[in-house]
């Protein structure tokens, strides 16, 4: 990848021969199934780190993508494992330490799945795929005009701020040039971005866009592969609320 917010669609997975709405709606079932699963429990932790292990390998994350979300999993959810543990010291019912590693490694185990089965179902769709999903969803138009353009705005943010920087360490901005660079930083990025949204801005008008729900509207047509799949996270969230219930053990 040339940069490091290229992650969209950058996957090659068996997920890539479902419907991209189909991808969308599985992604968001697991991260619904890994907020409400219970981690007191082992086979909680373990239906857990098997949906994420799969859900990724499923996605096709590519292995550079994989080792940076290890990287900012350490950077995010390590600083939680070490020091929560003694955040609670002294309260009225004394955990012994063991108890309090416990408890703050089911937070971060918690952290790191959701924080992995959203970046394999981003891996898993494309900016198009994911207008196609937004489309076939019953969603909105507003809705879906908005989702799009966020994501779409946001990765273009993302991808015009990276060129500067590549810029800048091509010129060598170093020393006092590159304190006086942070101050005049806000003012390039602005012009450039405020340029950017008014070409965006005029193709649209050009383009006559239509924002109506019957010209937004997908008519979606599944196959048993999509059926299968979604008959599979159904499965794997109902256990997980059936585990939360404590009606399985």
């Amino acid at each position: 990848m040339n940069a490091p917010f290229a992650l969209w669609g950058s996957g090659r997975g068996a997920t890539g021969t479902l419907h991209p709405s189909t991808r969308m709606v599985c992604g968001f079932l697991l991260l619904l199934t890994g907020v409400i699963i219970p981690l007191h429990m082992i086979s909680g932790c373990a239906v857990m780190v098997l949906i994420t292990a799969l859900w990724c390998m499923l996605s096709g994350a590519p292995r550079a993508v994989v080792v940076k979300l290890a990287l900012v999993s350490m950077l995010l959810f390590l600083p939680v494992l070490l020091l929560t543990p003694w955040a609670g010291y002294g309260s009225p019912v004394e955990l012994s330490a063991a108890e309090r590693f416990f408890v703050a490694g089911r937070i971060v185990l918690r952290g790191v799945g959701c924080l992995f089965i959203t970046m394999s179902t981003v891996t898993s769709l494309s900016l198009t795929d994911f207008h196609r999903g937004l489309a076939a969803l019953p969603l909105p138009a507003v809705v879906s005009a908005l989702l799009l353009q966020l994501v779409n705005q946001t990765t273009l943010l993302l991808e015009e701020t990276w060129r500067v920087i590549t810029v800048l360490r091509m010129r060598s901005a170093a020393g006092v040039t590159a304190l006086r660079v942070l101050f005049s930083f806000p003012v390039v990025w602005m012009g450039r971005i405020l340029f950017r949204a008014e070409r965006v801005a005029a193709a649209m008008t050009v383009r006559r866009y239509d924002a109506s729900p019957d010209a937004a509207r997908e008519l979606v047509r599944l196959i048993w592969h999509d059926y299968a799949a979604l008959s599979a996270v159904g499965v794997v969230l109902l256990t997980a609320v059936l585990l939360r219930m404590g009606i399985v053990p």
